[in-house]
């Protein structure tokens, strides 16, 4: 195929002249990107010129919410001797795999925990039986990085990565034996700080306007991450709506400039307002959250939930306003989020004899890994491979 992207031709008297689409201004390719409806459509903008990719990278931040749901990743395998492989796709196309990886070895010794920022995290106990291990696994690439041994030999409460692993400052947060422990990425220790006395465990990590919280319902704390780790408590006016956490099932995500919770057992959402003092959950219309759905990890003991994921203007790749949707199910619950693994993946486990902490559900943004421009390599390497 004939390159299109040819380079600006500039004369002495003359202005430069839009020879090819290499020429397009960043301000028009803003406009494209926002057009696109699938990762697919996504790959081959990136594919296109070095320029066009320029301008996706430029722009990544900013698409993360607005362009496309999240994606999701599952385990499988085809029968008791073969391997259990993770899988990459497409909800609205769940029979088309856009990507696979056999996870290592080494994990099936270990406990999967959750997922945070494309990477599956998982533990377990170290030789001395008095540490636990980690090990922070892509689920594009398979390759994996693990802590330092973790000075505690319990059950993990909840665990997160503060960001990205190659992001500047990313800590992996661990909250365990009413304490928390932070590991620095590519550092060789563990900070630790003792959770306040009424505290039972901390549910859960959401970065939001530099500041980094954790929930536990019903308290709402800040993580200081340097140069000491320490919690400290937000006092926050709770709504009366949300006394009972176990009818609640609250989850804490960000949405734009607001810090949410989903009360997903009474069906109400709400805002925090830190304007006044204390902070206020002010309860939200369901007119305010038209323009946005979220995607639900899997609510069960042995699989701990992370925050859900948002995503805004769901009607343009057909999604509805205001929804959930589960990833076991792969369609918009409607507000009866089930939050139960799928009956396959425990028949698989249990008469296939796969590793049950090898199975693998949940939702993946797509910039987590970088992926758009990963799954443009998979498919130039399947179109080398059927040449």
């Amino acid at each position: 195929m004939e390159n299109t992207c040819k380079r600006i031709s500039n004369t002495p008297n003359s202005m430069p002249v839009l020879q090819g689409w290499a020429d397009l201004p960043d301000d028009l390719l803003q406009c494209v990107l926002a057009l696109l409806s699938s990762p697919s459509d996504l790959a081959a903008f990136i594919a296109t010129c070095p320029n066009w990719h320029a301008a996706f990278r430029s722009a990544k931040s900013t698409l993360r919410t607005t362009l496309f749901r999240p994606l999701a990743i599952r385990s499988c395998a085809s029968s008791g001797d073969d391997p259990v492989v993770w899988e990459l796709f497409d909800p609205a196309k769940p029979t088309i795999c856009i990507h696979r990886v056999t996870p290592p070895d080494f994990l099936a010794g270990m406990d999967y925990e959750c997922c945070s920022y494309g990477h599956a995290i998982f533990s377990g106990n170290a030789p001395s039986l008095k540490d636990t291990t980690f090990a922070i696994v892509d689920v594009f690439t398979g390759t994996s990085v693990s802590p330092p041994p973790c000075p505690f030999f319990t059950f993990v409460n909840s665990c997160a990565l503060t960001a990205p692993l190659d992001y500047h400052n990313s800590h992996f947060l661990v909250e365990a034996k009413h304490s928390l422990f932070a590991w620095r990425v590519g550092s060789d220790h563990w900070s630790q700080c003792s959770c306040p006395p009424n505290s039972k465990a901390l549910e859960q990590f959401v970065p939001f306007k530099g500041q980094l919280y954790a929930l536990e319902y019903q308290q709402l704390y800040t993580v200081k991450l340097e140069p000491q780790l320490s919690l400290e408590e937000v006092q926050v006016v709770w709504s009366v709506e949300m006394s009972e956490p176990d009818l609640c099932e609250p989850s804490l995500v960000v949405c734009d400039d607001m810090l949410i919770l989903l009360a997903a057992s009474i069906g109400e959402a709400f805002c925090l307002d830190l304007s006044s003092q204390p902070a206020m959950w002010v309860k939200m219309e369901e007119e305010e959250l038209k323009e946005w759905a979220f995607f639900f990890d899997e609510k069960r003991e042995a699989f701990r939930p992370r925050p859900p994921l948002s995503c805004k203007n769901p009607q343009r790749w057909g999604g509805i306003g205001y929804d959930s949707y589960c990833v076991s199910s792969l369609a918009p619950n409607q507000g009866n989020r089930r939050g139960l693994l799928p009956n396959w993946l425990f028949q698989l486990a249990e008469n296939m004899h796969v590793q049950r902490h090898m199975l693998l559900y949940s939702w993946i943004h797509e910039d987590d890994f970088d992926g758009p421009e990963a799954f443009q390599d998979q498919m130039d390497d399947e179109g080398k491979n059927s040449a």
